[in-house]
């Protein structure tokens, strides 16, 4: 005589004598994790996880990247490797990537022979050109530092991929 017996609250026709049983089962969240930016990086622990239960979640980041922090909930840490307790809801996190960024230093050789632009700093993946100008009665002859496809080219465009200490090389 019960009219909903999947419903939390249903009617019971009771003609008699009768027993009734709730039967109860443990609550289980959803925890959605995403990456951001999605390039960034992945993540590992999404999944359904019983009420209480401590989920392990973990960011890797991409080459280039580093991981940040978590935002949308808890945990809100800098903590690649971390645990969320999923006690009352479902959860979505996101892992917070950034670009590494690399410092680039351009010098000439001798001194006061020439200037150059082009330091700085500079984000993974990032293309930057450097320059050399001769002084007045000097001329460019080549780039040090690293190799070019053509190291006696004045204007040369790089990707930066790590720290870079480059010099522009002048003669008389």
């Amino acid at each position: 005589g019960i009219a909903s017996p999947t419903s939390e609250t249903t009617t019971v026709t009771v003609n008699g004598d009768t027993i009734v049983t709730a039967n109860f089962e443990v609550a289980q969240y959803a925890l959605a994790l995403s990456s951001t930016p999605q390039e960034g990086g992945s993540t590992g622990g999404a999944g359904i996880y019983v009420h209480g239960t401590a989920a392990s979640i973990s960011a890797i980041p991409s080459t280039g990247y580093r991981f940040s922090n978590w935002s949308g909930g808890s945990p809100s840490d800098a903590n690649a490797s971390s645990t969320v307790q999923m006690l009352t809801s479902p959860a979505t996190l996101s892992a917070v990537f950034e670009k590494l960024a690399y410092s680039v230093t351009v010098t000439v050789s001798p001194i006061g022979t020439g200037s150059t632009t082009g330091s700085g700093t500079h984000l993974h993946g990032d293309s930057f050109t450097i320059t050399a100008n001769p002084a007045s009665g000097y001329q460019f002859e080549q780039w040090t530092g690293t190799a070019f496809a053509s190291p006696s080219s004045s204007t040369q465009t790089i990707s930066a991929t790590g720290d870079l200490v480059l010099s522009a090389v002048f003669s008389p």
